[in-house]
């Protein structure tokens, strides 16, 4: 959560007192809407040419907001909210792409990914997290991580890092 709010422009307090309880105050900008109107709509972004994306995140609206996002660019996806799952279905299937969140329960997104890279190596992989600390992308890059974006991702980030990806 201070991922995310923060890099959002918010701010998180927290305070907390012995058998009183927690409270914690979260502060968010203003939503401009003429700022949300000049971002790209889908019809401006890159496409995909019906490429295999394998999308993992454990929260079930990620996966439905990609999985309707990527369908809407041109890709084929398979939307997976559990780890094991997500690496069975790579062992399984055809995939051109595969992006995951890193925090995860059962298996990290990390992991999955250095499984991932055991069984084809040179699989493009794209991580994406909320929570920054612990998390170094040029290590990331040195495992053969492609892509490291921090959530939120924007819809023309998550297009053009896809695209930007397929291609290399």
């Amino acid at each position: 959560v201070h991922g995310i709010v923060t890099k959002s422009g918010g701010i998180v307090q927290a305070r907390s007192e012995p058998d009183q309880g927690s409270e914690f105050i979260v502060v968010l900008p203003a939503f401009d809407a003429r700022a949300q109107r000049r971002q790209k709509t889908p019809d401006d972004l890159p496409r995909g040419n019906g490429e295999h994306i394998l999308f993992v995140d454990d929260e079930k609206f990620q996966t439905d907001m990609a999985e309707e996002l990527l369908v809407r660019l041109g890709y084929r996806v398979t939307a997976c909210s559990d780890s094991i799952q997500a690496l069975e279905i790579f062992q399984s299937d055809s995939v051109d792409l595969v992006i995951s969140d890193i925090i995860m329960p059962r298996m990290s997104g990390q992991l999955l990914a250095k499984r991932i890279l055991g069984l084809s190596p040179g699989t493009p992989i794209i991580l994406c997290s909320g929570y920054s600390d612990g998390v170094d992308p040029e290590e990331l890059v040195d495992q053969g991580i492609r892509h490291y974006l921090m959530k939120p991702v924007n819809m023309a980030t998550l297009a053009g890092a896809i695209r930007e990806t397929l291609t290399d």
